[in-house]
């Protein structure tokens, strides 16, 4: 599509939501940074990340991106696999705004957004003002993609900033559809496909009544950080082992808040207390004890073999739980 159909396009899918309640997905990414993923073939990519979405949601749920106004017309000829036709310009429909104009109309899309998934493969100041934006008003439904953990630049883009979200996933699980299906992300896009293929009367109510959206629920997301967790510290990559540990009490809380807690969550996040409690215990011993008094915090909803767990951890340590 050209840059009007981009617009256009863009344009139908924000009315769609404000008549009829269908939700949307906005992708956003540094300006002037076009990153390809998939391998370099046709059955693979290269493609752009927000062509990927916008082929790939189905049910309703509209996507679009957000684009310079500038950098539209001078667009390179990108996502072979999902904008097909010869020389295609990017296929995800792009809302085109001017510089002065561009943090207010994200702000905007932001808070309308259903989801809000961000390319994060370069640094600058715009993306970090996008990253602080859905930190403070979108944090549950915000989806980080990052680099690779190999990649060259992996350690420099994955900041203190970046690791405070909880979806936060690989660029290698965009791929093959498994960003849809991973457990940091995949509640959000069930969550999102229900309401865009409810009634009509039922979009509208999500539409125009907060209370009436169903909630965040990270189903499966407790168990699946642990593992992240556990898989990294076992290749002795120990911080990011304790950022994917450090996610859990916010998820934890979250669902406790909204009573989703399933029978065995306590144990996952108490096992993750304790696995940060271990490690901080070198550093920061204040900080070991913060972790282990949240576990015994939990002894009440925990199954014996985690109080033990608790327990024995306490006396390895020295501090009493």
């Amino acid at each position: 599509m050209d840059s009007a159909d981009l617009q256009a396009a863009a344009t139908a899918v924000l009315r769609r939501y404000e008549n009829d309640g269908y939700p949307f997905i906005v992708c956003l990414r540094s300006f002037s940074v076009l990153t390809l993923m998939g391998e370099d073939d046709a059955a693979t990519g290269p493609y752009l990340l927000q062509d990927y979405l916008a082929t790939r949601v189905h049910g309703g749920t509209g996507v679009l991106s957000v684009q310079r106004r500038d950098e539209i017309e001078n667009d390179l000829r990108f996502s072979p696999r999902y904008a097909p036709a010869a020389g295609a310009l990017r296929s995800c429909p792009g809302l085109a705004v001017e510089d002065a104009q561009w943090q207010e109309r994200v702000s905007e899309l932001v808070a309308c957004a259903a989801i809000v998934v961000i390319e994060c493969t370069w640094n600058g100041p715009g993306l970090s003002w996008e990253l602080e934006t859905c930190l403070s008003t979108k944090a549950d439904r915000t989806i980080v993609v990052c680099p690779d953990a190999g990649a060259p630049n992996y350690s420099d883009i994955c900041s203190e900033q970046v690791s405070k979200f909880t979806r936060l996933v690989s660029a290698a699980h965009v791929a093959d559809e498994r960003l849809f299906y991973h457990p940091l992300t995949h509640d959000l896009f069930l969550g999102t496909q229900t309401i865009a293929m409810a009634s009509d009367e039922e979009r509208r109510r999500v539409r125009f009544e907060t209370s009436a959206a169903p909630p965040v629920t990270y189903h499966g997301t407790l168990r699946r950080l642990l593992e992240l967790g556990d898989d990294c510290y076992e290749r002795e990559e120990y911080d990011y082992a304790a950022i994917y540990w450090s996610r859990m009490p916010r998820v934890f809380l979250h669902r406790h808040r909204h009573q989703l807690l399933e029978e065995e969550e306590p144990d996952i996040y108490a096992a993750a207390c304790l696995r940060l409690a271990r490690f901080s215990a070198t550093t920061d011993f204040d900080l070991a004890r913060d972790y282990l008094r949240a576990a015994a915090d939990l002894k009440p909803l925990l199954s014996a073999e985690a109080v033990r767990a608790i327990d024995d951890v306490s006396n390895a340590l020295g501090a009493g739980a």
